[in-house]
């Protein structure tokens, strides 16, 4: 079954909504009243993954999906990540999506990628890689939803930076628009 939400739900979720937020709302509202169901792809289609995740608080029973995105966006980028303990993590964070590690396990391996990522940042390593490292932390955090978008941000910043400088606006462009086609798989 398809993740569904409804703007009410959205609402509670966005207990302090920014200027961004109440556009969104006020778009995805277009005749709907507030309790009409409302599919979390109709989010990521016209709002982006960005604001579909952060809806996703509104959606019971997808903790799931929200562990199984970041560990998908950093698996995108896993070729640019130079640290055994980066892909360690990432592992991690998999098998912890799948239920087969604990909190501990989950916290230790975002620790121990948190070292990686700001060893790197200190080493003023290549850009891509860093974002990558990053990426793998930040698929470790506790927060599922948190995760998952700060996951998405360093994977598409890795994809970004790895680019000819001549092509960043379209590789964003193509990494938001496959990390979207993932999202909306997930949810299918």
């Amino acid at each position: 079954m398809a993740a569904v939400t409804t703007l009410n739900e959205i609402r509670k979720c966005l207990k302090y909504p920014d200027a961004a937020d109440k556009r969104m709302l006020r778009k995805l509202k277009n005749g709907r009243s507030g309790d009409e169901p409302l599919p979390i792809v109709t989010i990521v289609e016209n709002h982006g993954v960005e604001n579909a995740l952060r809806c996703m608080k509104a959606v019971k029973g997808y903790d799931k999906i929200l562990r199984q995105f970041p560990v998908a966006c950093a698996r995108d980028v896993q070729h640019m990540m130079t640290s055994d303990q980066s892909i360690n993590a990432l592992n991690v964070a998999d098998l912890y999506a799948k239920g087969e590690k604990t909190d501990r396990e989950l916290g230790d391996a975002e620790q121990a990628a948190w070292a990686v990522w700001i060893s790197a940042l200190d080493a003023g390593d290549d850009i891509a890689a860093t974002r990558a490292a990053e990426a793998a932390m930040r698929a470790c955090s506790s927060d599922a939803v948190y995760a998952a978008i700060d996951t998405f941000r360093a994977a598409g910043s890795a994809r970004v930076r790895a680019a000819e400088t001549s092509c960043w606006t379209k590789e964003g462009a193509v990494a938001r628009e496959k990390y979207a086609s993932m999202l909306c798989a997930l949810l299918a």
